[in-house]
């Protein structure tokens, strides 16, 4: 499997068959600087969004990501991959607003029971 670049948009080569998932919305904000050229500066240019997120957040989607495409070379399905993809660089994206990511990640007070922490 090989990484290859498309404007706006994280394309994968895999068994001979182009897929693209839409993971782009605000290319211009989330564009990275030019890399070191050819297939692999493509690969990390299409994936710069990750950078904009804190290191436990980075080392979460590197675990998933190798996770799901273990599994999709067994399955030949890209299709977890793909939404993956799609969630995590809305993910980078609420990053890039200080703001909103302020008001999505703060304390809440609610009623009734403490649910517990999720364990990942």
């Amino acid at each position: 499997m090989t990484g290859k670049a498309a404007t706006g948009i994280a394309q994968v080569r895999h068994a001979g068959q182009d897929y693209a998932p839409a993971v782009s919305s605000r290319e211009d904000s989330l564009s990275a600087a030019d890399g070191s050229g050819g297939a692999d500066g493509d690969f990390e240019r299409e994936l710069a969004w990750v950078d904009v997120m804190p290191e436990r957040d980075r080392r979460l989607f590197a675990e998933e990501m190798s996770q799901l495409m273990a599994e999709a070379a067994e399955t030949d399905d890209l299709a977890p991959v793909e939404q993956a993809l799609r969630e995590w660089r809305v993910t980078a994206e609420i990053y890039m607003d200080p703001e909103l990511a302020k008001r999505l990640t703060r304390p809440r007070s609610a009623y009734g029971e403490r649910v517990p922490r999720p364990v990942v």
